[in-house]
């Protein structure tokens, strides 16, 4: 258990206030692996992908625990579990709506009670092209910087 730096601490509040502090980005991947022979995406062998992965990001991996009042500063602690179904999604979306999708996306709050990230893959454009759209809360993007 980690507790939140004051930086860290800071960021919160602004999404109790209706400022989201999550940050996103986003991609065209070429999806060619990422299909079945009958053109269905591969939600699973994605999950997986990112469940190989998520030892490289202890973050992605631990939840916010607020103690009671007068207990300290709140902790990063491990979730108990990861709910890659919960974490990693696809969606179709034709190829003109990639970016209102992504917007809609990013006006949705992130769980509080989860680990804070999402990565959703945005099917349904040409050419076996997928859309894939990240996003983390500043809180988790910040430990990444150096």
């Amino acid at each position: 258990m980690d507790r939140l730096s004051a930086q860290d601490l800071s960021m919160p509040w602004p999404d109790d206030l209706g400022w989201p502090q999550d940050i996103g980005a986003i991609g065209i991947l070429d999806g060619t692996t990422l299909f079945d022979p009958d053109g269905r995406f591969r939600i699973e062998a994605a999950r997986k992908a990112v469940e190989e992965r998520l030892t490289l990001v202890p973050r992605f991996r631990q939840t916010v625990n607020m103690p009671r009042l007068g207990l300290g500063w709140p902790l990063w602690v491990d979730a108990a579990d990861v709910d890659l179904g919960h974490h990693v999604r696809a969606v179709d979306v034709p190829y003109a709506y990639v970016l209102p999708a992504a917007e809609r996306l990013r006006r949705r709050p992130l769980d509080r009670y989860r680990p804070l990230w999402e990565i959703w893959f945005l099917t349904g454009l040409p050419d076996r092209r997928v859309g894939c759209y990240i996003r983390v809360h500043h809180a988790i993007a910040r430990a990444w910087t150096w």
